[in-house]
């Protein structure tokens, strides 16, 4: 039976066990570049419908912190120390997990809106004029910067922020970035590395107000570098992890904010 399977090019099962193994191919996959956190979160949202390996706002929390974002699980607590301080302006940052509207006593739509940053929940109130400012803003999974007063909700024990500026992280990041800095050690200073970074500071100087530092970290010496105004950028996800991949592990990629600029805002 084996030789009359084989005379017409037919395997059965305890032939394949026999089979020359000199017709197995390997199998070459290529290498793909890791995903970033970002990349990975997106991609779970996408196929899962939630974010399971982390938040979205965990690998801006650097920058954050920086611009003086208020955490929400320091706000939403019902004690006395946070009612006594009612009406206090802050700054707030989230991702958008529900909006609600209806219709205000005095006309036009006014917005609830739910933020979560990772730490805990906040609902937010953006009266009629805010909202129609800034409604293309307020959609679900965008990742908003609020400023408002903060007060306590009697009806709904709980505090509230009453909100009177809305801001995408893009903008936030390119109104309030100052300083744009690089630390670079021997390798990255390689010709070759410096005419890539030239080019990739190049395509995002457009509108920029961002100034770049350059810390250059050699064998004998450190050197602190900043580029001339007509290098200025304006700061984006797609700028920053490009930068990151040229700086590798070694290196350091960050910006720097100007949190008075934020405060003459929310005061």
């Amino acid at each position: 039976q084996h030789s009359r399977n084989s005379a017409a090019g037919q395997n059965d099962m305890f032939g394949l066990a026999t089979a020359d193994k000199t017709s197995i191919r390997p199998l070459h996959i290529a290498k793909k570049p890791e995903w970033t956190q970002e990349e990975r979160l997106r991609g779970e949202k996408e196929t899962l419908g939630l974010y399971l390996s982390g938040h979205p706002l965990d690998c801006l929390a650097e920058e954050l912190t920086a611009l003086g974002v208020a955490r929400l699980s320091n706000l939403t607590g019902s004690n006395g120390a946070l009612r006594r301080g009612n009406d206090r302006s802050l700054l707030i940052a989230g991702l958008v997990v529900s909006v609600r509207t209806r219709t205000a006593n005095r006309g036009g739509r006014m917005a609830f809106v739910t933020l979560d940053d990772g730490s805990g929940q906040m609902e937010i109130r953006i009266f009629p004029e805010v909202y129609e400012q800034y409604r293309s803003l307020i959609v679900e999974d965008a990742i908003l910067l609020a400023q408002g007063a903060l007060s306590w909700d009697e009806f709904n024990q709980a505090m509230r922020l009453n909100v009177e500026r809305v801001l995408g992280w893009d903008a936030a990041r390119a109104e309030y970035a100052r300083r744009l800095l690089l630390r670079l050690d021997a390798a990255q200073c390689a010709a070759g590395a410096l005419r890539q970074l030239a080019s990739l500071l190049a395509e995002h100087r457009t509108g920029g107000r961002c100034s770049v530092w350059i810390e250059y970290a050699g064998p004998q010496a450190r050197v602190e570098l900043v580029l001339g105004q007509n290098w200025r950028v304006k700061p984006s996800d797609a700028l920053l992890k490009r930068l990151r991949e040229l700086a590798g592990a070694e290196g350091r990629v960050a910006l720097l904010y100007d949190r008075s600029s934020v405060m003459e805002h929310t005061a």
